[in-house]
């Protein structure tokens, strides 16, 4: 479960404060030296051999778990209202997993929308032009009533769209930000924040509570709105752009899909995405039902062929109370058509894989 401020343990606190540690790296050093003092007071050379570093920067990272200030980020998760959750826990995100790009720990405000809900990734430029604001409502609508979650930056642009769609569609929505959950960044969008959490969102930092925001921080955010998703849709995207970087995680690092918006073809801020397009490893994406059909969980939507998180968990709980129910029983129980179940269990298959 996660942890709150006193309850986590001091050594693997200041490893986490420290953000050197990988997901692999992190669950290494809790299972040999455990989440006290022992790890508290780590030595180069146990990192070294525990988490395969060489003897210079394990001890330069050692150096720094020594010097974290633990009491002082207590106090700030517990003044925040922020949660924990380190890899390995029963809690950490199946998604993200345990792999190299993952971080050790994760801050959190609110709460990551688990299953029924399926986590899609919207990303885009900052500078959104009013193309790439409506085509983002729009996309982002379409999703949330095919039952998807929207992960995405919490950025200014194109992402603030992503997310105020969602809310508007009575869809969760997580906000993976750069900085610490003190004042997350960009102080302009406090108020979308605030309004995440409340709708049943989350804003989610790798960086401990009090840390700034800095430019270096957002690369590497940006892997974890990949790792958070099933795949990651671009809409707007200039030839070097960090949105289509994150799409590009999302296939390198993770495995997942990755799929782009056309725009007009002399916009600048569409270009990147045409490119990703054009060399292969990004899919066109013109709708919703182009998403939904590249990650393979439903051939189309529509308002009869569900998607809806509600009518999903309704056949969950009644095969929970009969495994072996049939199509035929399922439409009885849970008052559907014949079309929306076959639907729904095509895509509660593929979430359980």
């Amino acid at each position: 479960m996660p942890w709150d401020g006193d309850s986590i343990g001091g050594g693997v606190l200041a490893a986490a404060i420290t953000g050197r540690f990988s997901a692999p790296a992190l669950a290494a050093a809790r299972a040999a030296l455990g989440d006290g003092p022992r790890l508290r007071r780590v030595t180069g050379g146990e990192l070294a051999e525990i988490c395969g570093w060489d003897a210079e920067r394990a001890g330069r990272w050692a150096r720094e778990v020594h010097a974290a200030d633990v009491d002082g980020e207590r106090m700030a998760i517990r003044r925040c209202g922020v949660r924990m959750l380190l890899a390995g826990d029963a809690d950490w995100p199946p998604l993200l997993g345990l792999l190299n790009a993952s971080p050790g720990a994760l801050w959190i405000v609110g709460d990551i929308p688990a299953h029924p809900w399926l986590p899609v990734a919207v990303v885009g430029s900052r500078c959104a032009s009013a193309y790439g604001a409506a085509a983002t409502g729009s996309l982002v609508r379409s999703l949330a009533a095919a039952g998807c979650s929207i992960i995405s930056g919490g950025a200014l642009g194109i992402d603030t769209h992503a997310h105020r769609a969602a809310i508007t569609a009575g869809a969760p929505t997580v906000a993976v930000v750069g900085g610490g959950l003190d004042a997350p960044y960009p102080e302009r969008n406090s108020a979308l924040f605030k309004r995440i959490v409340e709708s049943g969102g989350a804003v989610v930092s790798e960086s401990a509570v009090r840390v700034l925001a800095m430019p270096y921080h957002f690369l590497p955010r940006n892997r974890i709105i990949a790792g958070l998703s099933h795949g990651v849709v671009v809409v707007e995207a200039a030839l070097r752009s960090g949105a289509l970087g994150t799409a590009r995680l999302a296939v390198d690092e993770f495995g997942r899909e990755a799929m782009a918006v056309p725009g007009p073809v002399n916009s600048p801020t569409s270009a990147g995405c045409h490119r990703a397009i054009r060399e292969g490893w990004a899919g066109l994406a013109c709708s919703a039902e182009d998403v939904m059909s590249q990650l393979r969980f439903a051939p189309a939507l529509s308002s009869a062929a569900c998607g809806a998180p509600e009518v999903r968990a309704r056949i969950v709980e009644a095969l929970a109370a009969q495994p072996a129910a049939g199509v035929e029983e399922l439409c009885r129980r849970c008052g559907l058509t014949p079309q929306q179940v076959r639907t729904e269990l095509t895509v509660i298959r593929l979430m359980a894989k």
